[in-house]
């Protein structure tokens, strides 16, 4: 349980292996960034609910292949465009239909039906609305680990034994043990008997 930030560095591989079901709920935005391939096996079904748009954008080519039907519906428009060529290709029918006109192509012929047939006559070829997707914004990275030179000891007071200099927190202990410095500093007591620190713990004990 975290109550605030919390990052995770792995220095190398990351396996998990859960059992059963996996939740997870972002209350805000979710980012990710895979620098290389990305791989997924679903062994059932998959099922995506956008509530507003969803973007795909590649550099290089979209492949999608379904092994039955490939069906698609959008409420008001579907507009395909390409850079330079456009083919539609089946085995035994392709149709065009708006309303009670439609153009068939079959084994058998092309039929064109409609209730007035111009050709050479006029008109205007429609246009479609176009791309206007956005792209993903990429995460933030983790805070790198600080090297002992760049970590400083969080000392706190134990104020419920006045008498006791100040205890070192673990993480301070170990900043301490790997940068080779002393846990308490040395006792300065003078000749005299005097002691320079303001906080001698000497003093304190007496």
């Amino acid at each position: 349980h975290a109550q605030k930030d919390m990052n995770l560095l792995v220095e190398n591989d990351r396996k998990d292996n859960i059992k059963h079901d996996l939740h997870l709920d972002v209350e805000n935005e979710r980012f990710q960034h895979i620098k290389a391939d990305d791989h997924l096996t679903v062994d059932g079904n998959t099922m995506t609910h956008v509530k507003s748009d969803k973007t795909i954008v590649t550099d290089s080519s979209l492949h999608i292949k379904a092994g039955a039907a490939l069906l698609n519906e959008a409420g008001s428009e579907i507009h395909l465009k390409s850079g330079h060529k456009s083919v539609l290709e089946a085995y035994t029918e392709v149709t065009l239909k708006v309303g009670g006109n439609f153009v068939k192509i079959d084994p058998s012929g092309v039929h064109i039906v409609g209730s007035v047939i111009n050709i050479n006559s006029g008109g205007s070829a429609g246009s479609g609305s176009g791309f206007g997707g956005v792209m993903p914004i990429l995460p933030g990275g983790v805070e790198a680990e600080k090297t002992p030179e760049e970590t400083e000891p969080v000392l706190f007071s134990a104020t419920q034994y006045a008498a006791n200099p100040k205890l070192i927190s673990p993480d301070a202990f170990a900043y301490l043990s790997i940068s080779d410095r002393p846990l308490a500093k040395m006792c300065q007591k003078r000749p005299d008997g005097s002691c320079p620190r303001s906080d001698c713990p000497c003093l304190r004990r007496s």
